[in-house]
Formats: structure tokens, sequence, C-alpha cells
């Protein structure tokens, strides 16, 4: 029990470490079909490469999982008051 909140503790640390450190970045793309479309992209710093593949696999779930939660609250937000004034807002969010 207290290695499994251990685990979770150093997850929750390495990813606010791995954001504070700007380690993924959210890029604006429109499609061919005029959507816009963001992409997650991820560039590691060392001491990420030097973690095991499975704390590897739980930060970028967790940290990707927290970014499009908030990418897509604020898009929500854009979205609604497009509608509000007749205008077309669509989007989705890809994770590379």
């Amino acid at each position: 029990m207290a290695d499994d909140y251990k685990y979770r503790n150093d997850i929750a640390n390495y990813c606010t470490r791995a954001l504070k450190e700007k380690m993924f970045n959210i890029q604006e793309t429109t499609n061919i079909s005029g959507k816009k479309e963001f992409d997650i992209t991820f560039t590691p710093k060392q001491w990420f490469n030097e973690l095991d593949d499975n704390m590897k696999d739980n930060i970028m779930h967790n940290c990707r999982n927290h970014i499009k939660e908030h990418v897509k609250e604020l898009l929500d937000d854009i979205k609604y008051q497009a509608n509000s004034d007749n205008r077309k807002f669509n989007y989705s969010i890809n994770d590379n």
C-alpha cells in the first residue's frame, strides 16, 4: 500500500516537473476541411529518458490527459462564444 502511494506520488511529481520544464507543446494546425487541430508534442529531457519504460508511460499518459482536459475546456469556451456570435468553430485534439 505504501509502495503504491509512493509510486503515484512519484508520477505526480514527475508530471509537475515535465510540465514546468515545458516538455509538452501544443501546436495549432488547420486541416483540409478547415477544422482546427491541436497536436500535443513531447520533447523529453535527459532525466526522463533515464526512467524505466513503465514510469515513462504513466507520466506521458497522465500529462497528456491533464493537458487535453484543460485545452478542451478552453476550446469549449471559445466554441460556445463563437456559436453565440453565429460563427462556426470546430476542433480536434491529437496526441502524437
